[in-house]
This record gives structure tokens, sequence and C-alpha cells, in this order.
């Protein structure tokens, strides 16, 4: 009976002091996770949004029916040769320049060869020895992982390289015969890979927002996970803190939205800590993510090194990167060069550089900037009212974070119309207390916003003649307060403020409020006490 009585004493104990973290069937200590430190390295696949694809004259089409955009090169048949198509290698550049990347002024293609049945050619074209950019960085905001302080922080994670990739087919069963297909109806990539210098899940998943975001803007890549054409491998090993060298990683696919990447993450974290713990090694293989049981399982191993014979790609010639002065000259190939100068122009409006204005310029607290910054269109129409129609930057973000979110993708165009016309309700910065101009028009209210405003009588009132009457009318109520007021009880101000301000629907600011009563009542502010405006 005394050892039960310990035991649970105990349990209750290291309940208290310990943090535990489910992983699979296991329990992980988060104390013990302390001592260790995650490498986390990506590699993004993101289809060029291209009429044509990479190296032929087939349409790009994610959503055609298996094989019907295919052409002989992308079966590989026997004589067929690759033709680049310069709007992919535009679109390598342009993004390349908004990663902070050095542009290679001359990068070249390879053949990188292993046998899978979704590459019928033996070998895909690559870019391995010199990529068309390199060296960049990207700097996002992260929330903080630390439950106890959830404010958003910047990283900056380093771009190691991006390069022009052609796209492997896609593996697809037929359930009535147990076959395996392979549709080549498949896209030109641009790779990019980062250096291991995130550390959870959370960083992973902003970072891909961040790129996302970005590419999108710049129209190089549409960025639909959901249809991969934006596909996200990670690279994840763990060392102790302090050790030098690296441990064995593991590589996660098939991460198909921004919560599997972070979950599926800091999920293999906690198993490789597990393992390491318990004595066990990990094993270089990869891995995906199963949602329902909640942990990572293997894929395929990758123990045995792959030697993937790189070599010069013989039939694409050198891509070059020029300026405008060594275009006018005109002794460039009309067929393998990119004008640099000529995309510097579309970086001037990058979403990330917006970001940073409303921060540094409007003055937005730096999480409402993000939230803004995370959704399209809550950033068109931010631009719209404050860089087009000069409304009050922080009156804007509040309302779009906290009334709008769901209502602009609902009923855009009544509420774009509702928001441009935000300068002339200032004072229902959180609507009417009963009714919700947002709602009504969700409902299908066949009156306009300004309407609305005019019927509920939800706008300022501008007659100061109409407001006085209203102050006379509640003074001469209260005689009695009025003559503690005159006695010095200065805080019966904040009642005469309040019944006024009930009165005329909260449509005029306590501050006019205040200055006709005082003027009513011929006196002062006594300046011994405070007087506080109602809520």
């Amino acid at each position: 009976m005394k050892l039960n009585i310990l035991s649970s004493c105990i349990r209750c104990i290291l309940k208290d002091k310990k943090q535990l973290y489910k992983s699979g069937s296991s329990v992980i200590d988060v104390e013990k996770q302390s001592d260790w430190e995650a490498l986390i390295g990506l590699e993004i696949h993101a289809q060029i949004n291209s009429k044509t694809k990479l190296f032929s004259n087939s349409i790009c089409d994610s959503e055609a029916p298996a094989n019907t955009l295919v052409s002989p090169f992308d079966m590989a048949a026997p004589g067929t040769m690759p033709v680049l198509n310069r709007r992919c290698a535009e679109a390598a550049v342009l993004t390349g320049l908004a990663l902070n990347c050095s542009i290679s002024r001359c990068s070249t293609f390879d053949r990188k060869h292993y046998f899978y049945p979704d590459m019928p050619a033996g070998y895909q074209i690559t870019q391995y020895f010199q990529p068309i950019a390199k060296d960049g960085y990207v700097e996002f905001y992260v929330k903080n992982h630390d439950k106890e302080n959830n404010d958003l922080y910047r990283k900056r994670v380093n771009i190691l390289r991006l390069q022009l990739e052609q796209d492997s087919g896609k593996l697809f069963s037929n359930e009535t015969n147990d076959c395996i297909y392979v549709d080549l109806n498949r896209c030109g990539l641009m790779e990019i890979v980062t250096d291991c210098t995130l550390k959870n899940g959370a960083e992973a998943a902003a970072l891909v927002k961040e790129l996302q975001i970005m590419m999108k803007a710049l129209d190089t890549c549409r960025g639909r996970m959901e249809r991969g054409e934006f596909r996200v491998d990670v690279n994840v090993s763990v060392r102790k803190r302090g050790e030098k060298s690296l441990r064995v990683r593991t590589e996660l696919k098939n991460l198909i939205s921004f919560h599997f990447i972070s979950k599926a993450i800091d999920l293999e974290i906690a198993r490789q800590i597990e393992l390491y713990e318990q004595g066990g090694e990990v094993i270089n293989e990869t891995r995906s993510y199963d949602n329902r049981a909640g942990k990572t399982i293997p894929m395929r191993d990758k123990e045995v090194h792959q030697d993937y014979r790189y070599m010069p790609e013989p039939n694409l010639p050198p891509l070059l990167v020029i300026s405008n002065e060594e275009e006018a000259e005109g002794q460039i190939s009309q067929t393998h060069f990119v004008n640099i100068d000529k995309l510097k122009s579309a970086l001037l409006l990058l979403p990330n550089i917006l970001r940073d204005k409303w921060i540094e310029v409007d003055k937005l607290p730096l999480s409402l900037a993000c939230f803004i910054y995370d959704e399209a269109v809550l950033r068109s129409y931010y631009i719209e009212c404050v860089d087009v129609r000069r409304l009050d930057p922080v009156t804007v973000a509040n309302i779009l974070k906290t009334e709008l979110p769901l209502a602009l993708k609902t009923k855009p165009k009544s509420l774009q119309k509702l928001c441009l016309h935000w300068s002339k309700y200032e004072c229902w910065t959180k609507f009417h207390r009963k009714i919700s101009v947002i709602d009504m028009l969700l409902n299908e209210d066949p009156r306009s916003p300004e309407q609305i405003v005019q019927d509920l009588q939800l706008t300022n009132i501008d007659d100061d003649q109409e407001i006085v009457k209203v102050c006379e009318a509640v003074l001469k109520n209260e005689t009695e307060a009025v003559m503690k007021f005159k006695n010095g009880k200065s805080k019966i101000l904040s009642r005469f403020l309040r019944l006024a301000s009930v009165q005329l629907r909260h449509r005029t600011s306590p501050e006019k409020l205040e200055n006709i009563f005082l003027q009513l009542l011929n006196t002062s502010r006594p300046k011994d006490e405070n007087t506080k405006h109602p809520t």
C-alpha cells in the first residue's frame, strides 16, 4: 500500500516537472530533447509557370488527362533533342534575383543518370556543375517555437543553389489490373536547395510559405501544393549540442501542406533523438508522413551511395545571362540568353519588400503586418485602401484582421466598396454593437454598404447643435450629479459622458463630448483627479 502511494507521488511530481512529447507510440522527454539540436535543409521543386515545357514544345497543363500532352522528346524517342524554353530560363533568373542569389554569367546543363520507370531516357537533364543561380539568402518571420513566448522572430536561411531541372514522370496504379503506369505530362522545374540551418518544423513551414508567396507574386510558379506544383523534400538530422560533425540524415517526402511539413519534421526529430537515447542508430533512408498514425514511416532506404555519373549534356549549349548593352551589340545567340536588366523591374513590388514597408513606414505591428502578408487577398485590399485611397494604415490593418478575412473571399465586391469608404465611418471600428454590416452583406442584403450605414445611423454626427441638445438634457436630468461635480467630484464627468454617448449611439468622440460638457458646466477640468472616458 505504501509503495503504491509513493509511486503515485513520484508520478505527480514528474508530471509537474516535465513536459512529455508523443511520437507514434513512444513518449519522449522534452528535457532530453533540449540536449540535442536539429539540422534541417530543404529541397524545393517548383513547377515553372510556363505555357510549354522546359525542353519541348508540349503544352503544360497539370490537370490534363495522363499522357495527352507528350512530345517524342518527352517519351525519350530515339533521335529527339531538347530545346530550351527561354521563358523557363527567365523565370529561374527572376527567382534567383528575388532570393538574393549570384546569377551565373554562364550556366550549363548536365545529365544525371539513373534507371527508374519515371525517367524513360535513363537520365535527367539538370544543372549539376554550374547552376543558374547560387549563394543567396531569404529572410522571413517565424512564430516562436516556445509556447510561453509566441512572438514572431526574424530568420535568415542561405540558398545554396537554384537550378533548372527536367521533371520526372508521375507513377500511378491501376486497380483493375494491378499495373503501374507513368504519366509524362510534367513541366519543367526549378530546384531550390537551402543550407541546414533550420531548427524545427515551424521554421521550415514558414520558409516554404515565404518562398511560395514570393514565387506566386513573381508569376514564376503557381505554388499549388495539392497539385504537385510545389513539392518539398526535407533532410533531417540531429546531433548533441556542441558537436561539430554531422550525423546520418533522413529524407522526408510527400509532404503536401504546411501543417504536414511542420508536424512531420518535429516527429522525425523526436524519433531520431529517441533512437540515439536508446542506444540505436539512425539509418539513411527516405520516409513519409502518416497523418493518421501521427508518425513518419519508411518508404525506401538510401544506404548505398548512388553514382549518378554526371556528365555534360551534349545537346544543349551554355545558357548566357547578359545586360542591355551586350544585347544591343547583337553578337549573342538569340536562342540561349537571358537579359537580366529586363527582369529586375519585376522585383520592385515583391511582397516581402511591401511587408518591410508596412512595418517601417506604415508603423504596423509585426504580427499584424505578417498576418496580412500571408494572404494575397488581404494584401491587395490593404494596398488599395492605404496606398491608393490613403486611408489610415493601422485602422485598415485591424479591420482586415478582425472582421474581413472570411468575408473578403465570400463577397469581395461589396466589401471592397465598404473598405474604400471606411474613412467616412471612422467611429465604428468594430461596427455596431448589435448589427454587423458585413453579416448583412453576406446575407445578400440588396442595399449598398453606404445605404446600410445610413439606414442604421452608424455615421458620425457632424451637427454640434444636436450634440449640445443631448448634453443639456443629460445635465437637466442629473442635477444632483452636477452639484457634486461643481464641488470637486470630477469623476462624475465620466457619468455624463456615458449617458450622452448612449443617447447618441456612440456616434461621436468622447473628447468632443467632454469639451461640450465642460463648456456647459462653465468650468475647467479639476487637476487633482483624472477623468476616464467611457468604454
